[in-house]
């Protein structure tokens, strides 16, 4: 009866041991793609934070109160006034 008893402890023993085997290998191949999933989303957080940054940037240079837009205006009057008082002084020789 007591060589069955250490049998049987060396079997579950052995059990043990390729089982805590195949759970830490297991354990494992889950760390590695949590590992590769992270970089991924960090990737992705950064590509989205570096496209947030030139939309803004764009926004604040190109907006509808931007400088540029400002400039834009402002030079589209001025050519309208410059091709009005053309035409004017043009029809003023025709008279």
């Amino acid at each position: 009866m007591n060589d069955e008893r250490r049998d049987r402890i060396q079997e579950l023993l052995l059990q043990g041991e390729v089982e805590r085997a195949a759970l830490a290998a297991d354990v494992a191949g889950l760390r590695r793609e949590l590992d590769e999933r992270r970089q991924k989303l960090r990737f992705a957080g950064t590509a989205l934070t570096a496209i947030a940054t030139v939309a803004t940037v764009a926004y604040k240079f190109f907006g509808s109160g931007s400088l540029a837009v400002r400039v834009g205006r402002i030079a589209s009057a001025a050519g309208v006034l410059f091709q009005l008082s053309r035409a004017a002084f043009r029809t003023k020789r025709f008279w």
